[in-house]
């Protein structure tokens, strides 16, 4: 997937982690130069799924907080719907340890 441009403007770099029902990359907005997150649903989701990433979407775009990323820009791509988000440097709660 790498490579790969999602709406003419989000060029896909590396994968960041994955989940049930969507994959996370880091990628690049290449109309305004800077490194963003961007969560892409499965090729193979279901209609249930579809509808609980569009209720994600919407309510992540409602939160304002210096300790949770905004939502920038909502897109699809080839029936794959995806979300563009604030990239956040760092490492995952996964080198914490458990929880």
């Amino acid at each position: 997937m790498a490579g790969m441009v999602l709406g003419g403007r989000y060029r896909l770099e590396a994968p960041l982690g994955s989940g049930g029902m969507a994959e996370v990359f880091r990628a690049v907005d290449e109309r305004l130069g800077r490194r963003v997150a961007v969560k892409l649903l499965h090729p193979r989701a279901l209609p249930p799924e579809r509808e609980r990433f569009f209720l994600e979407v919407r309510a992540l775009s409602r939160l304002f907080h210096p300790g949770i990323v905004q939502v920038l820009d909502l897109g699809e791509e080839e029936g794959r719907p995806y979300f563009v988000m604030e990239l956040v440097e760092g490492g995952t709660f996964d080198r914490l340890g458990p929880f």
